[in-house]
């Protein structure tokens, strides 16, 4: 159907569906434009849709929540609906809360529409209807309970293991698998093996007490709807309109809750990107994009392909990633900003290093303009310990920390606990004590345990025997080593534990270890443990005053959803953190399902940037060498060297040279050989007088050095340039490609 008769029949079908009201369809958009609003015409489409289904696919950055806001304010002002009949759901509350907000603005009579996240708006519903209150379990509750049912079984009960059994928990209720059935569609190789057990005894504790968890509401909710025709009719009957936000991340519970509280709407849109699901560990499903296309008749399909965001180089890079995937919607995405800096792929030596790396940068950045926003951001917190730390002490204040640190994890902090006490500081001598024996003495851990309890002086309690005073020499002989040789000591005694707690049945904790790789790359250089303990005595007491106000934020991948900055810096983006280790093992039907959310998840972080993206990854953590992400190479950002490529000899491995039969620029690290790929070529944006250089001005350029300009000549179709560096050595660029490639500027 061509763009007009389309035009016409919704123009038709919105004026039979009008019940007059306060503005027409032509002065609602001239309103819009008055305000200075711009609405793309597949926008506008969307916002007339008048009934039925709608699925908007929306990629980074293309207006989806201006679409769906406007689409309230066009049912009500020019359809005249009713603002409590519309009910738009999203995923946080964040984001019910923004959409609030932008509703009042548009105009007063919008503040009534339905707005909150399914959790809240299906409590509400239920609350209503009901005739009896059950108290909500916190999430300390829950892991309480989770807890003492781990310790009822005899089973490991650290944080790790609770919170991988809650989570496991979720995916199963939004997967509505009831716990019956619960081992049937558990994986052991993902979970603990006690996960169904426990997930049995959780449902009947909260029966019995008469408590309901947040997935209860789901669960509750969706039973209510197909088995109660009074409770169904009292909730359809006044909804006519529902939208639903970010609709990638709807679980099955979800899905079939909406799919029967929509049967009676008058319209149903879902707006969403496929490309941005990265929530399956709660039970999302990104191919329920593709579902609600054929489960509705007659469901018409929108796609927003404009990215208002990010510059064309950040949307260039990101779309390449993503086309690597095979289940998804086709889509191409537009950048409607024009062209900007490519992106840049930074190698550092070491974590440590990495960190340094990117607070020089982030200096660099706000020299310039120090009220530019950036996130930093990494696909685990663990990887962002050593940056955050980098930054504190080189004096950048975070608008939003981690939270917690390196230092705070109790593996560490039981670590931190010995070298103190080597050092002369005996006021953590206790905690010291009760960390060795477990790595050492385990025998006598136990016996001590049984007898003393968990709060007695166990120190004082044994002074003088056999066990004391190894350990008083163990600590004597920790003071001479070096902090990496100390570290190393300890982990040596600690992989022994986790070997007798693989045997007794029992999970050792996987960020445990993450964070004692950590520490090894925290410590290696240092002279002495005095020095070590100094240096994490200044970081934990240095607070806010005197530092920077600059706008940075430290999160991981998924914290930034929702998110965007004028810079983004990824840390930590090496093989076996991007993507995550797990998506690299098991069957190959699996493999590519993690694989796929995780190069979904970097995409997510990607398109996070409006102007500059920076990627950094360190080629060495915990002593062993690391690889880029492959996801660099996946994205046109990297590319293996071929063995038929001409080879390039230099003392300086570190030098990037130029290579002008492939335009690429060849760094060599050691024995390995990576190529980091120039942006593709593309149509250049013509430039204003004033961006044009002048003769006898001196130019900058990124590979060959400062020079002068010597001549201009113009084309039908730009300016070449003829440009001298270094003597003789004349070079002739076309100066609309140059600059919007980032490869020339003005010093």
């Amino acid at each position: 159907m061509r763009r007009n008769e389309r035009l016409s029949d919704e123009l038709s079908a919105c004026k039979r569906l009008s019940r007059r009201g306060e503005v027409s369809d032509e002065s609602f958009f001239a309103e819009l434009k008055g305000k200075g609003i711009d609405i793309t015409e597949t926008q506008k489409s969307a916002i007339r849709h008048p009934s039925g289904a709608l699925a908007l696919f929306a990629g980074p950055g293309s207006g989806k929540t201006t679409v769906i806001t406007l689409r309230a304010a066009y049912l009500v002002r020019v359809l005249n609906e009713d603002p409590n009949s519309i009910s738009i759901f999203t995923f946080t509350k964040k984001s019910a809360d923004e959409l609030t907000r932008r509703l009042q603005q548009i105009h007063p009579t919008l503040k009534s529409v339905q707005t909150g996240t399914f959790h809240a708006l299906y409590l509400k519903w239920l609350l209503r209807e009901a005739k009896e209150r059950r108290e909500l379990l916190t999430g300390y509750a829950q892991r309480g309970v989770v807890r003492s049912i781990l310790q009822s079984l005899r089973e490991p009960f650290h944080d790790d293991q609770v919170t991988a059994i809650l989570q496991a928990i979720t995916v199963l209720k939004n997967q509505m698998v009831e716990p019956v059935n619960a081992k049937d569609h558990l994986d052991t190789r993902d979970v603990p093996a006690s996960t169904a057990t426990v997930y049995q005894q959780y449902e009947s504790y909260k029966k019995e007490n008469n408590v309901w968890d947040f997935d209860d509401i789901l669960m509750v909710m969706n039973e209510r709807l197909h088995s109660q025709p009074s409770f169904y009719t009292s909730c359809t009957d006044s909804i006519r309109h529902i939208m639903v936000d970010e609709f990638q991340d709807t679980s099955r519970i979800q899905w079939n809750s909406l799919l029967k509280l929509a049967s009676k709407t008058v319209s149903f849109m879902v707006v969403g990107d496929d490309d941005q699901s990265i929530y399956a560990f709660r039970g999302a499903e990104p191919g329920l994009m593709k579902t609600f296309v054929h489960a509705r008749p007659h469901v018409r399909e929108l796609v927003l392909s404009e990215n208002f965001r990010s510059l064309d180089p950040i949307i260039r890079t990101a779309s390449r990633l993503i086309q690597m995937n095979e289940d998804r919607k086709p889509k191409l995405m537009r950048g409607v900003r024009g062209t900007g800096e490519r992106v840049r792929v930074l190698r550092a030596k070491n974590a440590m290093e990495e960190g340094r790396v990117i607070a020089t940068a982030i200096a660099k950045i706000h020299a310039r303009d120090p009220l530019r926003t950036v996130g930093i951001l990494a696909r685990s917190h663990h990887h962002l310990y050593l940056v955050s730390e980098q930054l504190r002490t080189q004096g950048i204040a975070l608008v939003e920390d981690l939270g917690k640190n390196l230092y705070t994890e109790s593996v560490v902090a039981s670590y931190l606990a010995l070298f103190r006490v080597s050092c002369g500081d005996f006021r953590v001598r206790e905690e010291a004590f009760r960390f060795y024996l477990k790595l050492l003495e385990p025998r006598v851990a136990r016996e001590q345990a049984g007898l003393l309890g968990g709060r007695a002086a166990l120190y004082q309690h044994m002074a003088g025997t056999p066990t004391t005073l190894a350990f008083d020499a163990f600590v004597k002989n920790m003071a001479v080593q070096t902090p990496l040789d100390a570290v190393r000591l300890l982990t040596k005694h600690y992989e022994a534990y986790t070997v007798r707690l693989e045997h007794a049945r029992r999970t050792p904790s996987q960020e445990a270890r993450q964070a004692l790789q950590l520490l090894e790359d925290r410590v290696a250089g240092l002279p002495d443990l005095k020095t070590f303990i100094l240096e994490v005595d200044r970081f934990s007491q240095k607070d806010e005053q005197g530092l920077s106000k600059a706008q940075v934020r430290v999160m991981t991948f998924h914290g930034a959803k929702g998110l965007e900055f004028d810079d983004v810096i990824l840390a930590g983006v090496y093989d076996g953190a991007v993507p995550h280790a797990r998506a690299l093992t098991g069957e190959r039907k699996a493999r590519r399902v993690l694989l796929e959310e995780e190069r979904r998840l970097f995409y997510v972080a990607l398109t996070r940037a409006r102007d500059r993206l920076f990627v950094v990854y360190p080629a060495s953590t915990a002593n062993a060498d690391r690889e880029p992400s492959p996801f660099l190479f996946d994205a046109g950002l990297l590319s293996r060297k071929d063995e038929n490529r001409k080879s390039i000899h230099t003392k300086d491995r570190e030098k990037q040279v130029r290579v002008k039969s492939d335009r690429q620029i060849v760094t060599r690290h050691d024995k390995r050989s990576t190529v980091v790929r120039k942006a593709a070529f593309h149509t250049p944006i013509p430039v204003t007088a004033d961006q044009l250089p002048k003769r006898g001005e001196p130019i900058h350029h990124e590979v060959f050095g400062e020079g002068v300009v010597l001549s201009i000549d113009p084309f039908p179709n730009g300016h070449k340039v003829a440009i001298q560096f270094k003597e003789s050595d004349v070079r002739h660029l076309f100066w609309e490609v140059a600059l919007s490639e980032g490869h020339v500027r003005k010093p």
